[in-house]
């Protein structure tokens, strides 16, 4: 994991600092973009990830995923019911 060029960034002030010897990394995505990851770690030795823990970081993204567009929806359903004379600022 160490050595993947997407961990270089973080190498100096989180993975060695915390030993980090295995990482799966899901992303979480909102409006079609993306919006952040979801991160399993672990400590010690180096290890494969087993395809129901891969499925279970997909499905854990997915839920974030869908929890913020719920979010966002909400929001956008109580700006529609609010008077624009509310002075609520729209975006």
């Amino acid at each position: 994991m160490r050595s993947h060029p997407l961990a270089q960034e973080f190498l100096e002030n989180y993975i060695v600092p915390l030993g980090i010897s295995a990482a799966l990394v899901a992303p979480v995505f909102k409006g079609g973009m993306k919006a952040g990851v979801v991160c399993f770690e672990e400590t010690g030795s180096p290890r494969p990830w087993s395809v129901d823990e891969q499925n279970f970081a997909i499905l854990m993204a997915d839920m974030v995923s869908l929890a913020l567009e719920a979010r966002a929806r909400k929001v956008r359903e109580i700006l529609d019911r609010t008077p624009r004379s509310a002075g609520v600022p729209r975006g």
